[in-house]
């Protein structure tokens, strides 16, 4: 009986020497081993992941990353940054979207900031305030049904086609279109601009002015820049050209300013 009662305990000691043991807490591989959950989790604290990371919304109605703000939120909700730590790209606490440096051919280029933000009437919300030290700052803001575009610090508002700059308003709110001054040589010029300053000739009561832009339907608008003498003057259209006719011969060489402008 005492060898039985022996047997029993040596085979239970057995069974419980090669049984499971405990799980290994969840690590690098604990997914490989079913450790962690596919549901929904909350994870506190910090965390440093290095090595890519990709997120896909659980369903198709579904958000694939959400960053809630606290309630006494002051950091930006959500920054990229480069190798350097320097901020590239940014969602401030307010939702203001802010990309760092200027948007060229090659990318971002250091010294410039584009913001896109809201406007309640009276401020926008993060895009500037007195307290902004850079000195190129630009905004994109939207006023109820309208967009609107800012600059700050002193800095020129430009428009550009093909790194070509064919508007521009100062901080002063004057502004420039792109243009050519044929005025020193009186007389028929060729300028494929938007504007341009030209002359008549003295003894002419014509001069033509060739740019690719004007059509038969567009509106030149044109300024005397002196005296020519004649009574009337006017513009005659055409695909290519615009021709600007006196009354009478002009009396001395004289200049004028013009603009072409479409309709739209």
């Amino acid at each position: 009986m005492k060898q039985l009662v022996l047997l029993t305990v040596i085979l239970a000691c057995v069974a419980l020497g090669n049984g499971p043991t405990g799980s290994p807490p969840p690590d690098a591989t604990a997914t490989q081993r079913g450790l962690v959950s596919a549901g929904a989790q909350q994870i506190g604290g910090s965390k440093a992941i290095d090595g890519g990371v990709s997120v896909r919304p659980e369903s198709a109605s579904a958000i694939g990353l959400l960053v809630y703000a606290r309630a006494s939120q002051t950091a930006d909700l959500l920054e990229v940054v480069d190798s350097s730590g320097n901020v590239l790209f940014l969602v401030s606490k307010e939702g203001v979207l802010t990309v760092k440096g200027a948007v060229t051919a090659g990318g971002l280029s250091p010294g410039a900031s584009f913001t896109i933000s809201s406007y309640n009437g009276s401020t926008m919300a993060g895009c500037y305030t007195a307290s902004a030290t850079t000195t190129n700052y630009h905004c994109l803001y939207g006023t109820g049904g309208n967009t609107r575009m800012s600059a700050f610090g002193g800095q020129d508002l430009e428009l550009q086609q093909a790194a070509a700059t064919f508007w521009k308003m100062g901080p002063t709110g004057l502004v420039s279109q792109s243009g050519t001054d044929s005025s020193a040589s009186p007389g028929a010029a060729t300028i494929n601009k938007p504007c341009g300053i030209s002359a008549i000739a003295s003894g002419s009561s014509t001069v033509v002015i060739t740019n690719s832009l004007a059509t038969t339907t567009i509106a030149p608008q044109l300024t005397w820049l002196g005296d020519h003498g004649a009574a009337r003057s006017w513009v005659v259209r055409a695909a290519g050209s615009f021709t600007v006719t006196l009354s009478a011969n002009a009396s001395a060489n004289t200049s004028f300013s013009w603009c072409v402008k479409g309709l739209l």
